[in-house]
C-alpha cells in the first residue's frame, strides 16, 4: 500500500494543476494542507510511525516540494 500512495496523490495533483501561477497559489496551499492532514491521519491510526519528526516539518516540506514538482512537470513537458 505504501508503494502506491505517492502516485495516487501525484496523478490528480498534476492532472488538475492550473497553468496560471496566480491560480496555482491556492491550489498549492490546498495540496500542502491536504497532504499534511493525510500524513497526520496515517500517523494517528498507526499506519506510519514517526521517530522525532514533527508534523509541522512535513507541512514545510510539502510547501517546498509542491512548486518543485510543478517546475519539473513543466520542464519535462517542454
Amino acid at each position: 500500500m505504501k508503494l502506491v500512495t505517492a502516485p495516487l496523490f501525484g496523478i490528480p495533483y498534476l492532472n488538475f494543476m492550473p497553468e496560471k501561477f496566480s491560480r496555482f497559489i491556492p491550489y498549492w496551499l490546498f495540496w500542502a494542507l491536504f497532504s499534511t492532514f493525510f500524513e497526520w491521519t496515517t500517523v494517528h491510526f498507526g499506519y506510519l510511525n514517526y521517530t522525532g519528526w514533527p508534523i509541522w516539518l512535513s507541512f514545510l516540506f510539502y510547501v517546498l516540494v509542491i512548486p518543485i514538482v510543478r517546475w519539473f512537470y513543466y520542464y519535462i513537458r517542454h
